[in-house]
């Protein structure tokens, strides 16, 4: 699957700084080069916003969203989440990414659709000391080119940075073979 962007950032404005200031740099960094779809950068001006999350949405891997009290009270996160989790009820794979960044109280209090995903899926947290590691490893891995020789020895060795599994999983959903693959060992 083709996708633009390998991520769409989901955040509350009130949340931006961390956004431009810890994930986006990273992110995007010269180690990493993940494609990020950033709405300040990435959203068509003049377009309707909620036409420009769904393609957000469905031109990216992953969907990040950051967890914070100033998401749970914005009514356009709300609509990002409900996208992103009915985009991969579509794909019949898991593309959204949780982050917990602030505290977000009791999960039983919180909007129904985001309580079950919550309840039923794997999240990381900001002040996890393995919180790079973590997402990191959720999102899409990229191949990369290893000793890549001249024409006179054309040897060429793909190589993987940040996947250490030593099988690869198929492009289509990564989460099920992972399942499948820990069922097996």
């Amino acid at each position: 699957m083709n996708k633009r962007y390998d991520a769409f950032i989901s955040y509350a404005h009130k949340d931006e700084e961390f956004v431009t200031k810890e994930l986006l740099p990273r992110f995007e960094s010269e180690e990493l080069n993940f494609k990020i779809c950033w709405h300040v950068r990435d959203f068509m001006p003049g377009e309707m916003i909620a036409n420009e999350i769904t393609k957000a949405v469905e031109e990216s891997r992953r969907t990040i969203i950051i967890l914070s009290l100033n998401y749970l009270e914005s009514v356009w996160c709300q609509i990002e989440f409900s996208t992103a989790y009915l985009q991969s009820l579509a794909d019949k794979c898991n593309r959204v990414i949780p982050i917990i960044y602030q505290d977000i109280g009791d999960i039983e209090q919180l909007d129904p659709q985001l309580q079950a995903y919550l309840k039923t899926n794997t999240y990381v947290r900001w002040d996890d000391p393995w919180f790079w590691e973590k997402l990191l490893y959720a999102m899409p891995h990229k191949r990369r080119l290893k000793d890549v020789q001249g024409p006179d020895n054309m040897r060429m060795e793909s190589v993987d940075k940040r996947n250490p599994l030593k099988h690869k999983p198929p492009r289509h959903c990564p989460s099920t073979w992972l399942r499948r693959t820990m069922a097996t060992v």
